[in-house]
């Protein structure tokens, strides 16, 4: 028994406890990290200067200023890029990605404009003029204050709600309660946390995210046709992302796959000009 004793003595003392200690340390600090501050790795706002002015080069549309005030802390900047000439025959309800602001869609903005579309852009809190704190329930109920002031003016049947990456979250989770001709969903995510494990698969990532982002919940109960457009090589949401929202889909929904085409370029090819052509002629 003696000798046993001393073996078990002698094999813990072996151990490499420093290594397991520092490894456990490690551990919560990742955690620690990602839990403080994943709105810094989530979300990268743009801010502009309340009172500046945006400038578009060589535009093909005019641009007007419709902000939504909650109270005097809370507003969020829409612009409305509209055509020059002739009346418009609907609206897309634009929600952009996790960076930049209004004053970098003006590129994105010319399908819809070229096809005879208003576009409506909102940014989120801090981003570009847009003030207040940032929260999903701030920006869903701007989102659908947003629908309000379309459906003043166009019918369902002439909305088209838009979301492009992160904000593909505000589209679906918009179009769950809110009728539209179509829903347009350019490189989603699966859910928030489905992406991040991707790459922090080692720690808890359901309990320490803050966010509640679940397309593949929303999208189900989507009553408007719903087309998906990702590219093979995108290397901020991957392409199996949009791939496992495929089964949630009805036979009225479109899958769009751009082959080589990363997470900014999809909107420049034909494939995606043609297809959005047909969306909005529908």
């Amino acid at each position: 028994m003696a000798e046993s004793n001393s073996f078990f003595i002698k094999f813990l003392n072996n151990l490499p406890f420093k290594k397991v200690i520092w490894a456990i340390l490690l551990y919560i600090l990742v955690c620690g990290i990602y839990y403080n501050y994943q709105e810094r790795f989530f979300f990268k706002p743009t801010p502009f200067g309340t009172d500046a002015q945006y400038e578009f080069e060589n535009a093909n549309f005019n641009v007007s200023y419709s902000p939504i005030v909650f109270d005097s802390a809370s507003r969020f900047d829409v612009a409305r890029f509209s055509p020059k000439t002739d009346t418009a025959k609907g609206v897309v309800i634009y929600f952009h990605g996790n960076s930049g602001n209004i004053g970098t869609q003006g590129k994105r903005v010319e399908v819809f404009i070229n096809n005879g579309y208003e576009c409506w852009v909102i940014d989120y809190p801090g981003y570009g003029r847009s003030t207040g704190n940032f929260d999903l329930e701030s920006i869903y109920s701007a989102s659908s204050q947003l629908y309000k002031m379309a459906a003043a003016k166009y019918a369902a049947e002439q909305i088209i709600i838009y979301g492009f990456s992160f904000g593909t979250t505000i589209a679906t989770n918009l179009a769950t309660h809110k009728e539209s001709k179509a829903v347009v969903l350019e490189a989603p995510m699966y859910n928030l946390q489905s992406l991040v494990k991707r790459y922090l698969f080692f720690i808890p990532v359901n309990a320490l995210t803050k966010y509640d982002i679940q397309n593949n919940e929303n999208i189900s109960r989507i009553k408007a046709p719903v087309t998906i457009f990702h590219g093979t090589e995108d290397e901020t949401i991957p392409y199996k992302q949009s791939q496992k929202l495929l089964p949630l889909l009805n036979a009225k929904d479109q899958f769009i796959t751009k082959e080589n085409a990363t997470h900014k370029n999809v909107y420049t090819n034909a494939i995606y000009i043609d297809a959005m052509k047909q969306i909005l002629a529908r």
